[in-house]
């Protein structure tokens, strides 16, 4: 095929934010631009210097670094979170020390039995995808985001919000409850009856 007699166009390439798929769209931006086209490329700032050799047309693909905000979506509670993970404690944590709350953390009954606290600190040390185990995923997470999301709200857990902001030193975000709407489905008659079978009083 004579590409020169195919029209050139502008491509605008948006891939998801994960290396594999930055290089993998790169790799075909290269072979677009063999084929004349112009290429505008968006990704995270901090993933450019990694990527900058790949780019054998920097005459045709254009690189826009994006400056997206990176939310760590956090499905434990605020209390369990600071608990476990408060940059007090030295991690990996022991099962000697989650026994224990962090020195500052707030005023709670929150105790772990040692062997709530044994199970705790093993799972932390899982491996959790290839040398990496669920602990250093985790903190790796939080160490390069921008700000912490819980499903929570500060009438419930607004001491244990403030004890996260002075201890990681990030914006913390909550999202409410987050309670799922109510179904409007009805329900099939013959679980209506065993419902009101296996309990008549309801």
């Amino acid at each position: 095929m004579d590409h020169a007699a195919v029209k050139a166009f502008h491509i605008a390439m948006c891939p998801l934010f994960a290396f594999g798929h930055l290089t993998s769209f790169l790799h075909i931006s290269n072979k677009l631009a063999e084929r004349g086209h112009k290429i505008s490329f968006f990704l995270p700032k901090s993933s450019q210097p990694k990527l900058n050799h790949f780019n054998l047309h920097p005459d045709l693909i254009f690189i826009h670094p994006t400056c997206i905000k990176a939310l760590h979506y956090c499905t434990i509670s605020p209390a369990t979170f600071g608990y476990l993970l408060s940059p007090e404690r030295k991690l990996p944590s022991t099962e000697a020390d989650l026994v224990d709350h962090p020195p500052s953390f707030p005023p709670s009954s929150i105790k772990l039995q040692l062997h709530e606290a044994r199970r705790l600190a093993s799972t932390a040390e899982e491996e959790f995808g290839k040398g990496v185990s669920f602990m250093e995923r985790q903190l790796i997470s939080i160490t390069k985001c921008d700000a912490i999301v819980f499903k929570t709200c500060r009438e419930m857990e607004g001491p244990y919000c403030d004890y996260l902001d002075s201890q990681l030193g990030k914006q913390i975000l909550l999202a409410g409850p987050v309670l799922p709407e109510p179904p409007t489905s009805t329900l099939e008659e013959k679980w209506e009856t065993w419902l009101v079978v296996s309990n008549p009083k309801q």
